[in-house]
């Protein structure tokens, strides 16, 4: 699914405590879904459902979560790079819009995914009989774009209120469909069934849609590891985020060293980063809020209007795959 949409809460929180010994979380069999599921490697696909497989059998265990955000990402010399923080970390003039409205950069390959989720389904149930289950995180758009920004955004030095706006009235003015939940769940569902498919909102989350994500996935309720602490809250009220501190030092050291090769070296510097990172923010004068004025509000409101109320109407039909506030939406 996406980010921002308490995917961290239920890694953290629930599916380490639900689904103990068949969690894999988004480390490498994470990135290695998200790299699977933008190529068209059959062999690889089956490998990793042999792994799966695997882990299931050694533990005698009924089902296995793989968790990573793949719809966010994008295939770049073999290997994931976000979507979202591409998105938000350049320049709004140097967006790529093409000639018919379309931002290029952030147009999800959806052939190559549903392709490959259709080979890695297909092969499953050749094992198993039973078809692949996809949970969906989301978040009303009004709510899921300024979060998105505050918490992505890398530069503090050049985030602000006008940057956010800009980036706003670019979004809202392509034909991106990136957003549009409806179309994604019609497309998931032609391949695993709707019946395998399950989308949840992160503003609606209570005790309830925690029972049915968790039995959805196979997992055991109740469970007494329950808590409603939230996890990397940005939004301070319904209109109001807190940027994220500056991380530039800590993401040039990122970026040197690949997740392989983090040794004693890399621990020295990125403590060194941490210091930079926390003087630079003393210093620096930047925004630290943005908010959502009422003509962003509208401009996202016009612009998926169609796909919310298509959305409505899908919630009504399967009620028990789309767990959605209706009044969110």
């Amino acid at each position: 699914g996406l980010p921002r949409t308490a995917s961290t809460y239920l890694q953290e929180k629930i599916f380490k405590n639900t689904h103990q010994q068949r969690y894999l979380p988004t480390t490498s069999e994470g990135s290695r879904v998200s790299r699977l599921l933008l190529t068209d490697n059959t062999d690889s696909i089956y490998k990793l459902i042999y792994l799966i497989k695997k882990r299931q059998n050694s533990k005698n265990n009924q089902n296995a979560i793989i968790s990573a955000e793949d719809l966010s990402v994008k295939l770049s010399k073999n290997k994931t790079t976000s979507l979202i923080k591409s998105f938000f970390n350049q320049n709004p003039r140097e967006f790529n819009i093409d000639k018919k409205g379309n931002y290029k950069n952030f147009l999800i390959n959806e052939v190559q995914i549903l392709n490959s989720l259709s080979i890695a389904n297909k092969f499953y149930k050749n094992i198993t009989g039973k078809n692949l289950k996809v949970i969906l995180g989301i978040r009303n758009q009004q709510k899921l774009l300024p979060s998105l920004y505050s918490a992505n955004i890398f530069n503090r030095l050049s985030s602000s209120q006008k940057q956010f706006s800009k980036i706003v009235n670019i979004y809202t003015k392509s034909k991106c469909e990136f957003m549009q939940f409806d179309k994604w769940f019609s497309k998931f569902s032609q391949i695993l069934g709707p019946e395998n498919i399950l989308i949840y909102e992160s503003d609606a989350i209570n005790e309830k849609i925690l029972e049915k994500i968790i039995l959805f996935s196979g997992g055991s309720w109740p469970t007494t590891s329950f808590t409603s602490e939230k996890i990397n809250m940005r939004n301070k009220n319904d209109n109001k985020w807190q940027i994220k501190p500056n991380k530039i030092f800590r993401n040039i050291v990122k970026s040197i060293f690949s997740p392989v090769k983090r040794g004693v070296l890399f621990r020295y510097l990125y403590r060194i980063s941490l210091i930079l990172d926390s003087f630079l923010s003393i210093i620096t004068f930047s925004e630290k809020y943005i908010t959502l004025e009422d003509t962003q509000k509208n401009q996202i409101k016009k612009m998926f209007n169609e796909s919310n109320t298509r959305f409505l109407n899908l919630k009504k039909k399967h009620p028990n795959q789309i767990l959605i506030n209706e009044l969110n939406w």
